[in-house]
């Protein structure tokens, strides 16, 4: 029994330790203290608070009536509703700012322990298969994009899809045909497109590379390829619902626009030459300088000053996975470029026009680095004297650069340093607002020429290397949370405004839309608009994000509103003379008797015949009944549902119904089980043809 424990706890110390490297490296973040700044929740956290209130609600969150004036959000490409741990969280456990909190970290733990189990199955040690694991979830990707959640989700199952595909390759079998299907289902139901469409590329390009470098893959191509459509046809029955719900919105979507095409726009979204600073100074790229043309969140690609040593020793092997995992690196790092760069590729390369932003692909860049680091390590592990040695020269040159540059930064600046050291420190805030870029790197050149000391000093002790490794990214990472993911106000005055929101989807009130109440600019900064959580009808001005219709744009950017705003959510037709002026007064002969996220009923005394409009998006699921009777649902004022009546009283109902959306849900959801079952029925087949060393 003793032994039996034993045995358990030790499968569980890796999982164990990576929590805790998390919880450690995320500090500003695990301690709940702190809240994420920017579109973590002011853009991000909208659908998924509105996910939670109508499952309260007894309703199945298909439709976000505040959105926009409506929006289906089960079909936005922005919004992981088809994401498990979405239903978990949101049904579950339920959204607000601290479990929001939780499901990040969990994103990062979830990358931590994929990058673990793909190091595992490459046969490298549990101490490497950890330190490559800590490098991919601490690395500059996770710290630098941690505001924008929905790349996390999808980057957190890179490395799992990484080793589906390489056991598929390696060992042609249903069952891990079905398990890359799996894999690429949850890299795609993350919830951003960008991340879907850079893996694409990135296993496209691993798999010529793989046909090329490999004669024994060339001559199996066929039984590949079978495989492969096996996957790929498997893929596309259990997304079915996805798939479906975005080639239905996509010709009103309002965010499918091709990427910006400005000098400016491009730079900023993009990786930019300057941030490749960030791979040895990390926290030298916190402050703006006028070499950087990035955004912040897009600037960071560190893995460890060990991470990026140990690849430039991979550069003389001969492996085939090895160079085709480089390949692969400086492919992806070539599609994260901002610039004239960006506008070339993008514009002419299918699918990446739908991508407004291409930073994070550098993500692809790092775990293949990661992987590669691991194999390094491998060498060491293996007493290779020619590696240790390559790596120590390696190190030895980042040292010198190092010393060089901190005597340039120091002589450059020293009156500025003088000055900055006789100013009263004047809290944290006031310290980090206060520092410039010669500031920054002069922190991150002693931190890494520290660390590149602690690594010579340890002469190949694996062990030790290892431990420095994951001391030299939770420093990082704790220095970087406060300019790229994390804000100086608490997450309990996040939650504070949100509390104000009222509980589940309730019956709005019939009041004018210029008269519903908003909330102060900065705090609107913090948590985005107000109208995402009054529980009420109707906006005054369009969010560009989370989601928008065509039409809702093309109604904002008309004369319209400043009639419209004047009414409730329900009105008359006949409230709108000819010239297009309002003489709306509360109306006695209409009230909502039922509201919910798919459903409105209204009654209506009319002593003429008229049509009721309603202030939600029109889309062609939505169906209309009048007196149980089925209408029509006409589009007026350019994007609003109405219905024509006639004189007398009646009762409204207007319903969403998507039934092909339920077809296409239950054959995925049957699927899936048919696979589990599946996974445990068919026997590896298949000879081993994919060897790593």
């Amino acid at each position: 029994m003793n032994k039996q424990r034993t045995s358990q706890l030790s499968k569980l110390q890796p999982y164990l330790l990576l929590l805790v490297i998390l919880l450690l490296a995320y500090l500003p973040l695990s301690t709940f203290h702190f809240g994420m700044k920017n579109d973590a929740f002011s853009d991000n956290f909208p659908n998924k608070f509105f996910f939670t209130q109508s499952l309260r609600s007894v309703s199945l969150p298909l439709w976000n009536p505040y959105l926009n004036f409506g929006f289906p959000v089960y079909a936005d490409p922005g919004f992981a509703f088809w994401s498990p741990i979405t239903w978990f969280f949101g049904a579950i456990i339920g959204y607000n700012a601290y479990t929001l909190t939780v499901e990040v970290l969990l994103y990062i733990y979830m990358a931590g322990i994929t990058m673990y189990h793909l190091g595992r199955y490459l046969k490298f040690t549990p101490t490497i298969s950890i330190t490559i694991a800590t490098m991919y979830m601490c690395s500059g990707f996770f710290t630098g994009e941690l505001q924008h959640i929905n790349f996390l989700t999808g980057a957190a199952f890179l490395p799992f899809l990484l080793q589906r595909f390489l056991a598929l390759f390696q060992n042609q079998a249903i069952k891990n045909a079905f398990l890359l299907a799996i894999a690429d289902y949850m890299v795609f139901a993350g919830g951003h497109p960008a991340i879907p469409i850079g893996s694409v590329y990135f296993l496209f390009t691993l798999s010529v590379s793989f046909l090329i470098l490999n004669p024994t893959l060339r001559q199996n191509w066929k039984r590949l390829l079978l495989y492969h459509a096996i996957s790929i046809g498997v893929f596309v029955v259990l997304y079915s619902p996805a798939l479906y719900s975005y080639l239905s919105i996509l010709p009103e979507y309002g965010r499918g626009a091709a990427a910006e095409q400005s000098t400016k726009g491009a730079m900023q979204t993009g990786f930019s030459l300057s941030s490749y600073l960030s791979l040895l100074y990390p926290f030298a790229t916190t402050k703006n300088a006028s070499f950087f043309t990035d955004d912040l969140a897009m600037r960071n690609a560190y893995f460890s000053i060990a991470g990026f040593a140990l690849v430039l020793t991979q550069l003389r092997n001969k492996s085939f996975i090895v160079r085709s995992l480089l390949v692969c690196g400086v492919l992806m790092l070539v599609l994260s470029t901002g610039g004239y760069l960006k506008r070339l590729l993008y514009s002419n390369l299918p699918f990446l026009g739908y991508i407004r932003t291409n930073g994070e692909f550098r993500v692809f860049t790092i775990s293949c680095f990661c992987v590669l680091a691991g194999f390094a390590f491998m060498e060491i592990e293996r007493k290779s004297k020619s590696q240790l040695a390559l790596l120590r020269t390696v190190l030895k040159s980042i040292l010198v650069v190092g010393i060089v540059l901190l005597c340039f930064v120091l002589v450059t600046n020293l009156d500025h340093f003088t000055n900055y050291s006789k100013d009263t420190i004047k809290g944290l805030k006031g310290v980090i607002d206060s520092l410039t870029f010669p500031h920054v790197l002069l922190v991150s050149l002693i931190i890494n020429l520290t660390i590149v000391i602690a690594l010579l000093a340890m002469k190949g002790d694996l062990k030790k290397l290892s431990f420095i490794i994951v001391l030299d990214l939770i420093l990082n990472s704790i220095l970087y949370l406060p300019f790229s993911g994390v804000g100086v106000v608490t997450l309990s005055e996040i939650q504070q405004q949100y509390d104000k929101s009222p509980k589940g989807i309730v019956i709005p009130p019939l009041i004018s839309i210029k008269d519903i109440d908003t909330l102060p600019t900065k705090t609107t900064g913090l948590i985005g608009s107000w109208g995402f959580y009054n529980r009420k009808i109707g906006i005054t001005q369009l969010q560009d994000y989370p989601s928008y219709f065509v039409n809702t744009e093309a109604y904002f950017n008309s004369n319209l509103p400043h009639t419209i705003n004047d009414f409730p959510y329900v009105f008359l037709k006949s409230d709108i003379d000819s010239s297009g002026s309002s003489h709306y007064y509360h109306d006695q002969n209409i009230s909502v008797t039922s509201f919910s996220s798919q459903e409105i009923t209204a009654n209506v005394n009319l002593n003429q015949s008229d049509s009721l409009v309603l202030l939600q998006n029109h889309y062609r699921f939505w169906k209309a009944k009048v007196d149980n009777k089925e209408v029509k649902v006409n589009k007026s004022f350019i994007t609003f549902l109405s219905v024509p009546l006639v004189e007398g009283s009646h009762t409204v109902t207007f319903r969403y119904e998507d039934n092909w959306l339920y077809v296409f849900t239950g054959i995925s959801l049957v699927s899936f089980m048919v696979i589990f079952i599946s996974i445990y029925i068919f026997k590896k087949r298949g000879r081993n043809v994919l060897e790593y060393d």
